[in-house]
Protein backbone atom coordinates (compact mmCIF):
# COMPACT_ATOMS: atom_id res chain seq x y z
CA UNK A 1 0.00 0.00 0.00
CA UNK A 2 2.81 2.39 0.85
CA UNK A 3 4.44 1.83 -2.53
CA UNK A 4 1.11 2.41 -4.24
CA UNK A 5 0.34 5.56 -2.28
CA UNK A 6 3.76 7.22 -2.08
CA UNK A 7 5.38 6.06 -5.32
CA UNK A 8 2.42 5.98 -7.64
CA UNK A 9 0.06 8.45 -5.92
CA UNK A 10 -2.84 6.03 -6.14
CA UNK A 11 -5.79 5.47 -3.86
CA UNK A 12 -5.14 1.80 -3.15
CA UNK A 13 -8.75 1.00 -2.22
CA UNK A 14 -10.34 2.35 -5.37
CA UNK A 15 -7.75 2.57 -8.12
CA UNK A 16 -5.72 -0.61 -7.78
CA UNK A 17 -7.88 -3.06 -5.92
CA UNK A 18 -11.27 -4.53 -6.65
CA UNK A 19 -11.98 -4.90 -2.96
CA UNK A 20 -10.79 -3.49 0.35
CA UNK A 21 -8.20 -5.46 2.32
CA UNK A 22 -9.17 -6.43 5.86
CA UNK A 23 -7.45 -8.27 8.69
CA UNK A 24 -9.61 -10.18 11.18
CA UNK A 25 -8.02 -12.05 14.10
CA UNK A 26 -4.67 -12.04 12.35
CA UNK A 27 -6.10 -13.48 9.14
CA UNK A 28 -6.72 -11.64 5.90
CA UNK A 29 -10.16 -12.83 4.96
CA UNK A 30 -10.44 -10.43 2.05
CA UNK A 31 -7.14 -10.49 0.09
CA UNK A 32 -6.33 -7.92 -2.54
CA UNK A 33 -7.26 -8.62 -6.13
CA UNK A 34 -5.57 -6.76 -8.95
CA UNK A 35 -8.11 -4.54 -10.70
CA UNK A 36 -5.84 -4.08 -13.73
CA UNK A 37 -3.98 -7.38 -14.22
CA UNK A 38 -2.47 -6.41 -17.57
CA UNK A 39 -1.12 -2.94 -16.71
CA UNK A 40 2.41 -4.14 -15.99
CA UNK A 41 2.17 -3.75 -12.19
CA UNK A 42 1.33 -6.29 -9.54
CA UNK A 43 -0.75 -5.80 -6.44
CA UNK A 44 1.20 -6.59 -3.28
CA UNK A 45 -1.09 -7.82 -0.54
CA UNK A 46 -0.10 -5.49 2.31
CA UNK A 47 -1.60 -7.79 4.93
CA UNK A 48 0.29 -10.89 3.82
CA UNK A 49 3.28 -11.26 6.18
CA UNK A 50 5.30 -13.05 3.50
CA UNK A 51 5.40 -9.77 1.58
CA UNK A 52 7.24 -8.08 4.44
CA UNK A 53 10.20 -10.40 4.90
CA UNK A 54 13.47 -8.46 5.40
CA UNK A 55 16.14 -11.08 4.80
CA UNK A 56 19.14 -8.77 5.29
CA UNK A 57 17.65 -6.79 8.20
CA UNK A 58 18.21 -3.40 6.55
CA UNK A 59 14.75 -2.01 7.22
CA UNK A 60 13.40 -2.69 3.72
CA UNK A 61 11.24 -5.67 2.82
CA UNK A 62 12.62 -8.01 0.18
CA UNK A 63 9.75 -7.08 -2.14
CA UNK A 64 10.51 -3.37 -1.74
CA UNK A 65 14.20 -4.01 -2.41
CA UNK A 66 13.22 -5.77 -5.65
CA UNK A 67 11.27 -2.65 -6.57
CA UNK A 68 14.20 -0.33 -5.69
CA UNK A 69 16.86 -2.45 -7.34
CA UNK A 70 18.80 -3.02 -4.12
CA UNK A 71 20.12 -6.40 -2.96
CA UNK A 72 17.78 -8.08 -0.48
CA UNK A 73 20.69 -10.22 0.75
CA UNK A 74 22.98 -7.27 1.56
CA UNK A 75 22.05 -4.71 4.23
CA UNK A 76 24.29 -2.15 2.50
CA UNK A 77 23.96 -2.75 -1.24
CA UNK A 78 26.41 -0.05 -2.35
CA UNK A 79 28.92 -0.54 0.49
CA UNK A 80 28.87 3.10 1.57
CA UNK A 81 28.47 2.49 5.31
CA UNK A 82 24.72 3.15 5.45
CA UNK A 83 22.05 0.46 5.51
CA UNK A 84 19.70 0.52 2.54
CA UNK A 85 16.76 1.32 4.83
CA UNK A 86 18.59 4.32 6.31
CA UNK A 87 19.39 5.62 2.85
CA UNK A 88 15.79 5.35 1.67
CA UNK A 89 13.92 6.44 4.80
CA UNK A 90 16.30 8.69 6.74
CA UNK A 91 18.95 10.31 4.53
CA UNK A 92 17.22 10.22 1.12
CA UNK A 93 20.43 9.04 -0.51
CA UNK A 94 20.77 6.54 -3.36
CA UNK A 95 21.11 3.04 -1.91
CA UNK A 96 22.72 1.78 -5.12
CA UNK A 97 25.34 4.56 -5.39
CA UNK A 98 28.00 4.86 -2.68
CA UNK A 99 28.48 8.58 -3.39
CA UNK A 100 25.04 10.05 -4.06
CA UNK A 101 26.19 13.63 -4.62
CA UNK A 102 29.41 12.76 -6.48
CA UNK A 103 31.72 14.79 -4.22
CA UNK A 104 34.27 12.04 -3.66
CA UNK A 105 33.00 11.08 -0.19
CA UNK A 106 30.96 7.97 0.52
CA UNK A 107 27.49 8.66 1.88
CA UNK A 108 28.37 6.92 5.15
CA UNK A 109 31.47 9.09 5.60
CA UNK A 110 29.42 12.22 5.05
CA UNK A 111 26.78 11.19 7.58
CA UNK A 112 28.91 9.59 10.30
CA UNK A 113 32.37 11.15 9.98
CA UNK A 114 32.16 14.62 8.44
CA UNK A 115 28.49 15.49 9.11
CA UNK A 116 28.24 16.96 5.62
CA UNK A 117 25.18 16.72 3.37
CA UNK A 118 25.35 13.46 1.41
CA UNK A 119 22.93 14.80 -1.19
CA UNK A 120 24.76 18.11 -1.81
CA UNK A 121 28.33 18.09 -3.16
CA UNK A 122 29.06 21.50 -1.58
CA UNK A 123 27.50 21.44 1.90
CA UNK A 124 28.62 24.95 2.90
CA UNK A 125 28.00 26.48 -0.56
CA UNK A 126 31.46 28.07 -0.70
CA UNK A 127 32.25 26.92 -4.23
CA UNK A 128 34.43 23.94 -3.25
CA UNK A 129 33.08 20.41 -3.17
CA UNK A 130 33.14 18.57 0.15
CA UNK A 131 35.61 15.90 -0.95
CA UNK A 132 38.13 18.47 -2.17
CA UNK A 133 37.83 20.51 1.02
CA UNK A 134 38.50 17.48 3.19
CA UNK A 135 41.06 15.55 1.15
CA UNK A 136 42.82 18.20 -0.95
CA UNK A 137 42.66 21.58 0.78
CA UNK A 138 42.24 20.59 4.44
CA UNK A 139 39.42 23.09 4.90
CA UNK A 140 36.18 22.73 6.81
CA UNK A 141 33.42 21.55 4.47
CA UNK A 142 30.85 23.04 6.84
CA UNK A 143 32.33 26.55 6.91
CA UNK A 144 32.64 29.00 4.01
CA UNK A 145 35.64 30.65 5.73
CA UNK A 146 37.67 28.01 7.56
CA UNK A 147 40.35 30.35 8.93
CA UNK A 148 38.02 33.26 9.74
CA UNK A 149 39.91 35.90 7.76
CA UNK A 150 36.72 37.05 5.91
CA UNK A 151 37.89 35.57 2.61
CA UNK A 152 35.88 32.55 1.47
CA UNK A 153 37.76 29.28 1.17
CA UNK A 154 37.08 29.20 -2.57
CA UNK A 155 38.42 32.73 -3.09
CA UNK A 156 41.58 31.95 -1.15
CA UNK A 157 42.22 28.84 -3.22
CA UNK A 158 41.00 29.94 -6.65
CA UNK A 159 41.72 33.68 -6.69
CA UNK A 160 44.32 34.73 -4.10
CA UNK A 161 46.38 31.52 -3.89
CA UNK A 162 46.47 31.75 -0.09
CA UNK A 163 46.07 29.08 2.58
CA UNK A 164 42.39 28.85 3.45
CA UNK A 165 43.26 27.22 6.79
CA UNK A 166 45.64 29.98 7.91
CA UNK A 167 44.47 33.59 8.23
CA UNK A 168 48.04 34.86 7.75
CA UNK A 169 49.47 32.66 5.00
CA UNK A 170 52.88 34.33 4.78
CA UNK A 171 53.30 34.99 8.53
CA UNK A 172 53.86 38.75 8.18
CA UNK A 173 51.34 39.67 10.91
CA UNK A 174 48.77 40.94 8.38
CA UNK A 175 45.56 39.03 7.76
CA UNK A 176 45.29 37.65 4.23
CA UNK A 177 42.09 39.61 3.72
CA UNK A 178 43.78 42.89 4.74
CA UNK A 179 46.65 42.24 2.36
CA UNK A 180 44.50 41.52 -0.69
CA UNK A 181 41.59 43.88 -0.01
CA UNK A 182 43.19 46.90 1.73
CA UNK A 183 46.96 47.03 1.31
CA UNK A 184 47.24 45.30 -2.08
CA UNK A 185 50.26 43.35 -0.85
CA UNK A 186 51.01 39.74 -1.68
CA UNK A 187 49.46 37.57 1.02
CA UNK A 188 51.75 34.71 0.08
CA UNK A 189 54.96 36.75 0.37
CA UNK A 190 55.93 38.36 3.68
CA UNK A 191 57.97 41.06 1.89
CA UNK A 192 55.97 42.03 -1.19
CA UNK A 193 58.37 44.75 -2.36
CA UNK A 194 61.54 42.82 -1.46
CA UNK A 195 62.98 45.71 0.52
CA UNK A 196 64.08 43.59 3.45
CA UNK A 197 61.22 44.69 5.69
CA UNK A 198 58.22 42.38 6.10
CA UNK A 199 54.91 43.85 5.02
Amino acid sequence: DGIEIYSYGLDFNTTCLSQVETLVNGFNSNPAIDNLPSDGTDVINALDPTNHVDTDGDGLSDRYEDYLGTNSLLADTDGDGLKDGEEVHTYETNATNADTDGDGLKDGEEVHTYETNATNADSDADGLNDGDEIHTYGTNALSTDTDGDTLSDADEINIYDTNASNMDTDGDCLLDSHEVLHYETNASNEDTDNDGVVD
